[in-house]
This record gives structure tokens, C-alpha cells and sequence, in this order.
């Protein structure tokens, strides 16, 4: 898989089912988890140290979306997490 800026639901749905060294899927409701950062930072962390991979904000294990919201507070969710990652590892 090459690296992508952006993801359509219908190409997400056709990455392979289940748990993956390189792909890893969260709920968009772990945005509202009191225990954001620490489970975020663990995601990011376990593919860096696997050598990279997907990671998919708004999708729930059994692949139905939920989503994420447009905006955090006044700033748009993709730059808000932008903004958030680098200080999580």
C-alpha cells in the first residue's frame, strides 16, 4: 500500500478485515475517551516501532463507520490531530 492524503469510505472498505501489524482501526468516539492521548500515543508508537502502517480514525473493529467530528472547538479535526501527534510520542 502506497501512502495516501486522503481515503474515500469505498477504498477503506476494501483493506483486508481484522488486526493488522500495519493497519490498525479506531472508533471515532475514542476522540470523547478521557484516555484519548494515552490510547492515541499507543497506536502511533506500535506502528512506528512495527515500521509504519494505516491508521483509521472513525472506524469501528467490525468496519462500520462512525466517524469524527468536523471540528474540535474552532479548528478542524484533521489539523487539530495534526497539532496533537507530534507531542504524543
Amino acid at each position: 500500500m502506497s501512502k495516501k492524503d486522503r481515503w474515500t469510505e469505498a477504498e477503506i472498505l476494501l483493506l483486508p478485515s481484522g488486526e493488522h501489524d500495519y493497519l490498525e482501526r479506531k472508533a471515532g468516539d475514542l476522540i470523547n475517551d478521557k484516555n484519548f492521548e494515552k490510547d492515541l500515543a499507543k497506536v502511533v508508537s506500535a506502528l512506528a516501532n512495527s515500521g509504519g502502517g494505516f491508521f483509521i480514525f472513525g472506524q469501528k473493529d467490525d468496519g462500520s463507520f462512525d466517524g469524527l467530528p468536523e471540528k474540535r472547538g474552532r479548528t478542524p479535526t484533521r489539523e487539530w490531530l495534526e497539532q496533537k501527534l507530534p507531542h504524543l510520542v
